[in-house]
């Protein structure tokens, strides 16, 4: 992956549980040390799927998200670009070389 196609900025959330104002369990999100990094950002195609089995529909697209290699990323995840949210589906440590990462994502589901 060439430098110059890592052009725009994104951050890795991992999911965080604190303690509220009353006491109780807060889950949110927050970014990962040394976020955000450059990336590159390919979108490819989308879809409709049920948002619920009792029915509704949900847009759902797919982006693979490629950067250099950080050790520790994981599905369970989410990248952030702006103001779009990115759940990540895979993490593919390019021919296991610890060089560059692709994350293959997707939005619209789940909100991250």
């Amino acid at each position: 992956m060439e430098a110059r196609k890592r052009n725009k900025r994104v951050t890795i959330e991992e999911k965080t549980v604190t303690k509220g104002a009353s006491g109780g369990m807060v889950e949110g999100w927050a970014a990962i040390a040394g976020m955000p990094v450059w990336a590159s950002l390919n979108h490819f195609g989308g879809n409709e799927r049920r948002a619920t089995a009792q029915g509704g529909l949900v847009a759902a697209a797919r982006t693979e998200i490629g950067l250099l290699y950080r050790a520790g990323i994981t599905a369970q995840m989410r990248v952030r670009h702006g103001a779009t949210v990115y759940n990540i589906t895979h993490v593919n440590n390019w021919q296991e070389r610890n060089e560059s990462l692709v994350l293959t994502c997707e939005t619209g589901v789940n909100g991250g």
